[in-house]
């Protein structure tokens, strides 16, 4: 299973997992997309890179970046790859992601409002990551 949704009042509890951190970040990331839209082309790329002082800020900045070009381009991801994470004096984060503008032939589903760090979670252990995040509608 690559990510569960978990319904709240106002919210949405969105928990991911993979292979490693990256794999998991990536996944939460279309779980956000899939809560948006059903069914996105890959027809347009772009390359993002986030930073942050740890890993919770780093998943937090991410999410918004998805958001905002949710919201500002009307950019909806629906693939990401070469995602990596790296650790300095903080994280960056950079990935290549692949999806579509809004097209009225999509199936609209959800308007995300805001990210939030209530109940977020990141665990990593040997093999296998887990990522959560709440997120308001």
């Amino acid at each position: 299973m690559k990510f569960k949704v978990v319904e709240q009042h106002h919210s949405i509890k969105l928990q991911a997992h993979g292979r490693n951190l990256e794999e998991a970040f990536a996944n939460i990331a279309l779980a956000l997309s899939a809560l948006m839209v059903k069914k996105i082309e890959d027809s347009k790329e772009k390359n993002i890179a986030v930073g942050a002082q740890d890993l919770k800020g780093l998943l937090y900045i991410f999410l918004e970046e998805i958001l905002f070009l949710a919201e500002t381009e009307e950019f909806f991801v629906s693939n990401i790859q070469n995602l990596t994470i790296k650790k300095g004096k903080g994280y960056t984060l950079h990935a290549i992601l692949f999806g579509d503008t809004k097209k009225e032939s999509y199936e609209f589903l959800q308007q995300v409002k805001a990210i939030t760090y209530n109940e977020m979670e990141i665990q990593e252990e040997r093999g296998k990551a887990m990522v959560q995040v709440v997120v308001e509608i």
